[in-house]
């Protein structure tokens, strides 16, 4: 096959194993089933009076975004899980 062929994917050895498409497909999946989860529960919050949210906030502590508290240890977390996920070790 010629580039234009290869760069559509006509070429069989440029194409993905379909067990890796099925894969691929199955973790988007899952990607954004947990991305409507988290968003459908922001309702939740509208619902919230100004003191709720405020006795909220103090067990948040201080910091907001990337500087908040959870955020901090995602980031610490993150590549031990990372490591894990992608060598099957726990170690790290």
């Amino acid at each position: 096959p010629g580039d234009a062929e290869k760069a559509a994917g006509a070429d069989p050895e440029q194409r993905p194993a379909a067990r890796d498409v099925a894969a691929a497909a199955r973790l988007l999946r899952r990607a954004a089933r947990a991305i409507g989860y988290v968003t459908d529960q922001l309702g939740m919050l509208e619902e919230l009076s100004p003191w709720e949210h405020q006795e909220i906030r103090k067990v948040l502590g201080h910091g907001s975004g990337f500087d908040s508290p959870g955020s901090v240890t995602l980031r610490r977390l993150l590549p031990g899980l990372w490591r894990a996920r992608t060598t099957g070790s726990s170690s790290g």
